[in-house]
């Protein structure tokens, strides 16, 4: 081989060793987009409000803008979670001008119900000549909002112009973006996170008695209903009474013990009865420590129990000759069987017979 070929192998593999060089040299270097990007965002993107009646405020900014001269900007939110509050221009926002003449607000508006799940925000601004644009990264514009949801949840915040190009309208004062569709950009938007309340919360949620018509000395059972509406394990005292010439008289008192969070649980109270009267009945949980909702933990049952006197079975306040009749109807009857009356069951022996119309006929007469 000859000395001119070796010499012409050696260059090519120089010139390619030197061109692999050169490309991963190239790889290296950052590849930088000429254009910068205009941003639209909410500031900040997410947000955790701890409770319901919390007040906050987010930023709508703008970041990358060269010679902005006006914009109208759109911003939604969830009214099941949010209301707004208020929109305004805080000091120092982006298009402030060097004289306060220089400004034009054609909008600024919050519309909490402009749908049935959804809130708007509008705000429109310009500048006016002898202004020069503004370009750079600012405050826009700042929101107030309040927490109105009870069980917490999410609430997007979003940018957007619906049927427009862009999420919004930015308009310079010079070619080619004053006219539509304006400045080319994106946003950016941001979420509101509701957390679901801390509590302790109990509450008595329903009575039910077993009668609501019985003869003085009878046992009337008294179911109470108790739930925990909080987010702990409850321990706590269920207090039964009953209402006598404006007095209440407890029935019982018993303990729910480690009540799981969002449980109930039903309480049975035995009450033996001893005045004859119509009597109203009640109950309460106990007040927690901490609990700020009490206004559920009593409550009153909305059906009443008369106490009668023996034999007085059509409740009439007296026993006569219709109370005889309505036994007498009854007679050979059951609890399983169609002409049981628990009334005419005198003799609570489970059976209507000849011992009920004796103890009517013994007691003939006798009024309440």
């Amino acid at each position: 081989m000859s000395k001119r070929v070796v010499s012409g192998l050696a260059l090519t593999m120089l010139l390619i060793g030197m061109l692999t060089w050169l490309f991963n040299l190239g790889m290296m270097i950052p590849q930088v987009d000429a254009q910068s990007t205009t941003i639209l965002a909410v500031d900040p993107l997410t947000y955790t409000a701890p409770y319901v009646g919390h007040i906050f405020s987010l930023n709508i900014t703008i970041a990358n803008v060269t010679d902005l001269y006006g914009y109208e900007v759109r911003v939604w939110y969830n009214t099941t979670i949010l209301d707004g509050l208020s929109v305004y221009l805080p000091t120092g926002h982006f298009l402030t001008p060097s004289d306060p003449a220089n400004i034009f607000v054609a909008a600024k508006e919050v519309n909490d119900a402009y749908n049935a799940t959804h809130g708007r925000i509008w705000v429109a601004v310009a500048l006016l000549a002898p202004e020069p644009a503004k370009s750079g990264s600012g405050v826009l514009f700042t929101i107030m909002f309040k927490v109105t949801s009870q069980e917490g949840g999410l609430s997007p915040i979003e940018i957007w112009t619906p049927g427009f190009p862009y999420p919004s309208k930015l308009v310079s004062n010079i070619p080619p973006y004053k006219e539509p569709p304006g400045i080319p950009h994106s946003a950016l938007d941001g979420e509101v996170t509701v957390l679901a309340p801390i509590i302790h919360d109990v509450a008595t949620v329903s009575i039910v008695t077993s009668t609501n018509e019985t003869y003085v000395g009878r046992l009337v059972f008294v179911n109470v209903t108790a739930m925990n509406k909080g987010d702990f394990t409850e321990t706590f005292d269920v207090t039964c009474k009953y209402e006598l010439e404006g007095i209440e008289h407890i029935i019982g008192v018993m303990t729910v013990n480690n009540l799981a969070p969002r449980a109930n649980t039903t309480i049975v109270f035995t009450w033996t009865t001893t005045d004859v009267t119509v009597h109203t009945i009640s109950a309460n949980a106990t007040i927690l420590p901490d609990e700020t909702d009490t206004s559920d933990n009593a409550m009153t049952s909305p059906t009443t129990v008369k106490v009668k006197i023996l034999g007085d079975v059509n409740n009439d306040d007296t026993v006569n000759i219709l109370d005889l009749v309505v036994v007498a109807n009854s007679l050979g009857a059951v609890p399983w069987s169609w002409a049981w009356n628990p009334q005419a069951d005198i003799y609570p022996d489970g059976h209507i017979n000849i011992f009920d119309l004796v103890m009517i006929v013994l007691r003939f007469g006798k009024t309440a």
